[in-house]
C-alpha cells in the first residue's frame, strides 16, 4: 500500500504544477463541491480503518454528481493513504454517466484533507480532480481536469 502511494503521488506531483496547483497536462474543465450526505466506519480483515464518505452535489459539465469515497490509512490515525471513488452523474442535456477510480489523499489542515483521483468515466474520459476534504463544512470541492 505504501509504494502505491508513494508511485501515485510521484505521478501526481508530476501533473500539478506545485505554484498554483494547476495541471501542466491536461485541460481544466471545471469545478465541483458537494457535501457529504452520511459516513460508514468500519475496519478490513487486517485492522485497517476504512472510512466511507457519500456525497451530494454539482459539477460544471456534469450537473448533478453522487458518490462514494473510500478512505484507507496504511495505519490507525495516518495523515495520508489511498483512497477510491465510485461515482454517477446526471448532465443537463444527456444520458447519466458512472465513474470510478483511484487516489491518494493527505491531511492538509486541521480536520481538512487533499484528495487527488484519476477517474475513469463510462462516456470514455479519463479525468484528474483535485480537491479538498472539509470535515468543519461536510463539504468536498475542487477542480476537474480531462487528461490529454
Amino acid at each position: 500500500m505504501d509504494q502505491f502511494i508513494s508511485s501515485f503521488s510521484k505521478m501526481i506531483k508530476t501533473i500539478y504544477s506545485d505554484e498554483d496547483s494547476t495541471m501542466t497536462i491536461g485541460n481544466a474543465i471545471g469545478e465541483f463541491s458537494s457535501k457529504s450526505t452520511s459516513i460508514t466506519v468500519s475496519d478490513d480483515n487486517d485492522g485497517r480503518v476504512i472510512t466511507q464518505v457519500n456525497f451530494e452535489g454539482m459539477a460544471d459539465g456534469y450537473g448533478v454528481i453522487t458518490s462514494t469515497m473510500a478512505f484507507y490509512g496504511s495505519e490507525p490515525g495516518a495523515d495520508r493513504g489511498h483512497v477510491s471513488y465510485a461515482g454517477q452523474a446526471f448532465p443537463p442535456e444527456g444520458r447519466f454517466v458512472t465513474g470510478t477510480g483511484e487516489g491518494v489523499f493527505e491531511e492538509s489542515g486541521t480536520h481538512e484533507w487533499r484528495v487527488r483521483l484519476t477517474i475513469h468515466v463510462s462516456d470514455g474520459k479519463l479525468l484528474l480532480s483535485d480537491g479538498i476534504v472539509k470535515l468543519k463544512d461536510r463539504s468536498y470541492t475542487g477542480k476537474i481536469y480531462e487528461w490529454e
